[in-house]
């Protein structure tokens, strides 16, 4: 069983995951996507060109990684990541790039997907600080524009989630509060699990 960090870029998913892993006893699950070459060829494509095919080819190429990193998780194991096959997918829909979300969603169906998602909800005036005072080169030229369309796809998607119990909604604009994060994530493990059996 995994479950999936979701939200915007700053929004607070590496700053909260070995933390909320380490109260809760899971694996993480390490995507090391920025050390990853063929990833970096894909994200200097698009940011040299910004056309829509190589924003869709970087985000097909996130999904097959992602794919494969969950693959062939041990059954007897709680695991948890940062962003899952569903961010490629609210990332093509921010840039209204509904086809290759739809392909994403078809084509990986046969993946284990996330047991949970905990969004970080941040607003993207928040997440565009945070991305400043972190400094990672290849993120100082993203627009505040492009991080509300990135925010408002993933609210979209979170809050019908909330709704349907596969997503809780955390603010991550301050601190988050790591032990009572992880007492909600082991309340919603138990519900989910008395749910099924």
């Amino acid at each position: 069983m995994y479950i999936a960090i979701e939200g915007n870029i700053g929004a607070g998913k590496s700053t909260v995951l070995k933390p909320l892993a380490d109260l809760l006893g899971f694996e993480i699950i390490q995507e090391g996507i920025e050390t990853d070459k063929g990833f970096q060829e894909c994200l200097a494509a698009f940011y040299a060109s910004g056309s829509k095919k190589d924003f869709d080819d970087m985000q097909v190429y996130l999904a097959n990684y992602r794919a494969g990193l969950v693959k062939n998780l041990d059954p007897n194991k709680n695991y948890i990541m940062e962003r899952s096959l569903q961010g490629a997918v609210l990332f093509c829909l921010a840039e209204n790039h509904t086809d290759t979300a739809t392909w994403t969603l078809q084509n990986f169906k046969h993946v284990p997907q996330p047991f949970h998602y905990l969004y970080l909800d941040c607003p993207a005036e928040t997440c565009l600080e945070r991305i400043a005072v972190r400094g990672r080169e290849c993120e100082q030229s993203i627009p505040l524009e492009y991080l509300k369309r990135v925010e408002k796809s993933h609210r979209d998607w979170a809050y019908m989630g909330e709704w349907a119990g596969k997503v809780t909604v955390v603010d991550s604009s301050k601190q988050v509060d790591l032990e009572a994060l992880a007492e909600t994530v082991k309340t919603v493990i138990k519900i989910k699990r008395l749910s099924n059996a």
